[in-house]
């Protein structure tokens, strides 16, 4: 999910509620073919975390930050609740990594709990 801290500390504003940023966010979640950051996930990452952003902020009964109201139907986004804890990056792990094997055995049993968690969260 994306995470929003009040007051915005890093960039002075809330990128969310920029609309000068809507070709930027247009690239990202792929309207646009042209992706601008290689960083940030692929675009299904993207469109995942605005998913579940958008979720959260409805099922807290909050209006949307304008760049995620312009998109909510552009990208076929759910009404919130109706897909709460199904997303396939609760769980996704990639087998291949570098990780060392200790690291690798902490990471995968923290997406089984987590995987757990979401099972009672979301029966």
């Amino acid at each position: 999910q994306i995470i929003r801290v009040s007051p915005p500390a890093i960039f002075g504003r809330d990128l969310l509620e920029d609309l000068s940023l809507k070709e930027t966010f247009e690239k990202l979640v792929g309207i646009v073919r042209e992706k601008p950051f290689e960083c940030v996930g692929s675009r299904d990452e993207v469109r995942e975390a605005i998913r579940l952003t958008t979720e959260r902020i409805l099922r807290e009964e909050k209006p949307l930050p304008a760049l995620l109201a312009c998109y909510r139907e552009a990208l076929d986004l759910p009404d919130a609740g109706k897909t709460a804890g199904t997303s396939p990056y609760f769980t996704y792990y990639d087998e291949e990594n570098l990780l060392p094997p200790e690291l690798d055995r902490l990471v995968r049993e923290s997406l089984k709990r987590r995987a757990e968690e979401f099972k009672e969260a979301y029966p």
